[in-house]
């Protein structure tokens, strides 16, 4: 009996020994219940951007060359002209540069008459001022372009005189009238008779200050002489009256 305990007493312990084993394996092992996650699903998920467009060079911008503006020529001399085209007369004035070159023309159609239009030509700044008889043209003194016109006078318009004042003076063709107006063609003045018995005005200056008018006629004389007016270019009153020398 004695024997017989013994060995059941061994066998209680090699049981006991198994067990233990059988347990530190297990918890060494995991439990097949649980999957082992692959590489690719323990991979943090990345945000997914759009495809980008290649990038593009930027287009080349043409280059733009500038463009000189015309060169402004300012006129030295002036040829005037004028003829008759269907019952109509016509004028004209022709700008020259240094070398005789055209720099530009201007023309306007009047009525016909005895008369010679654009006999003088005034500038003051980028503006010049002539008489055609019927009205006192302003130009742009580089292209000819016509800036104003004026046809206010009580009678036909003849040669032209600009002041430093900015003021454009224009006489008559017949009378001893005296129109006066502003470098912008607005209307100054009217005189339509400075000396009832002078006539046929055909020059017009200036002389320290003042406006000298030359007249072909005087009634008051049987002979044809050259009388002269001096007049106060501010208040238009005659100073003077004397004869040429």
């Amino acid at each position: 009996m004695k024997k017989i305990g013994i060995l059941l007493a061994a066998a209680l312990t090699l049981v006991t020994l198994s067990a233990c084993q059988a347990k530190q394996e297990s918890a060494l092992v995991p439990d097949e219940a649980v999957a082992t996650p692959t590489a690719q699903e323990t991979q943090a998920p990345t945000e997914q951007t759009p495809a980008e467009n290649p990038t593009q060079a930027p287009e080349a911008t043409p280059e733009v060359t500038p463009t000189e503006e015309p060169k402004k020529i300012l006129p030295v001399d002036f040829n005037f002209d004028h003829g008759f085209t269907e019952g109509n007369e016509y004028v004209k004035v022709t700008a020259l540069d240094e070398n005789g070159n055209e720099v530009w023309s201007f023309e306007d159609e009047i009525g016909a008459g005895q008369y010679d239009a654009f006999r003088q030509i005034g500038q003051l700044d980028e503006v010049y001022a002539l008489a055609d008889q019927h009205a006192v043209i302003g130009l742009d003194v580089y292209s000819g372009e016509e800036a104003w016109r004026n046809e206010d006078m009580g009678f036909n318009a003849g040669g032209v005189l600009i002041g430093e004042n900015g003021k454009v003076y224009s006489h008559g063709c017949e009378g001893s009238g005296l129109f006066v107006m502003g470098m912008d063609g607005k209307t100054i003045a009217d005189v339509n008779e400075l000396d009832p018995d002078l006539a046929w005005p055909f020059n017009m200056a200036w002389e320290d200050g003042k406006i000298i008018l030359h007249f072909e006629l005087n009634e008051k004389k049987t002979d044809s002489q050259d009388t002269i007016l001096v007049i106060d270019p501010e208040t238009l009153e005659v100073l003077e009256t004397k004869q040429a020398s």
